[in-house]
């Protein structure tokens, strides 16, 4: 029984290998596999660059685009390997790594075909580099974060326009990039957020992180344009800090969160544009 299994297996993996090789420098199956990678980002254009085998048995791709309201998200390789054990079952699993932006993304994505509009995903990802994300180049450019490295646990929902997105983070760095404050980077030992999106919105109902140095909680709208760097921001938050970061300021430290105001957490707006944000404190 073992070797009639192994033997299946086998003939399985070579059949799914030939046909592979045979059809990679295919237009038609190019064509097919951003077809079929874009119904599962509804609004979205996904273009496929150079296919190549992936083992065990998947594809990489390189690169993979994705395209939405003029805004474009470039993955410079993208490896899928379906669990061949779930590839019929009703939540069929793909195993990613993906290289993007100066880091990484590896992790597990399943979509649960009784729900087809809903993904989930697990993953893990080091030293993505915002600032060079093409749409938030400007606004990161004299800003507080450019890079981020953590884990995350969520799901993503799309109907047409509409989506919303619930996840969990962990462990996340965030590198900063400030002349104001002088830091490196931050650890948040838990972020946790809720996203919607309704046709040219998108509502932050909740974003918070907890860490060793500070809590931060925010929530806003954004007003989706084209380009995305002149979507319109208006946000709202508040930033608790905690002795470790207050010890790490040093006296800007102590004049900012000591005082009355800061004692109970600063808070603070954001508007304008995402090129051009405008920050205030309330």
């Amino acid at each position: 029984m073992i070797r009639r299994i192994l033997l299946y297996g086998f003939v399985f993996t070579g059949c799914f290998l030939v046909f592979t090789w045979i059809q990679f420098p295919s237009g038609e199956f190019r064509s097919w596999l951003a077809y079929r990678i874009s119904q599962r980002l509804p609004g979205t254009e996904v273009t496929v660059g150079r296919l190549s085998p992936a083992f065990p048995a998947g594809i990489r791709i390189s690169p993979l685009t994705v395209t939405r309201d003029g805004s474009r998200m470039v993955m410079d390789r993208a490896a899928l390997h379906p669990v061949l054990t779930k590839l019929t079952g009703s939540v069929p699993e793909v195993k990613l790594d993906i290289e993007l932006y100066g880091g990484r993304i590896t992790g597990d994505l399943s979509v649960d075909r009784r729900k087809d509009s809903q993904a989930r995903i697990n993953a893990k990802w080091t030293g993505i580099r915002l600032d060079n994300i093409e749409p938030l180049q400007a606004a990161l450019k004299d800003t507080l974060v450019t890079s981020l490295s953590g884990a995350a646990d969520g799901t993503l929902s799309f109907a047409g326009r509409t989506g919303a997105v619930e996840f969990k983070a962990a462990d996340v760095q965030a590198k900063l990039n400030s002349p104001l404050i002088p830091l490196e980077q931050t650890i948040f030992s838990t972020v946790a957020g809720k996203f919607t999106l309704d046709s040219r919105q998108m509502t932050i109902e909740a974003l918070n992180a907890d860490g060793p140095e500070a809590v931060v909680e925010l929530t806003g709208t954004a007003a989706l344009k084209k380009p995305m760097g002149k979507t319109r921001l208006d946000l709202s938050g508040k930033i608790t800090a905690r002795p470790e970061l207050i010890r790490k300021l040093g006296g800007l430290g102590a004049a900012i969160f000591t005082g009355k105001a800061g004692r109970s957490g600063l808070s603070f707006r954001v508007r304008g544009e995402v090129d051009k944000p405008r920050f205030s404190l309330k």
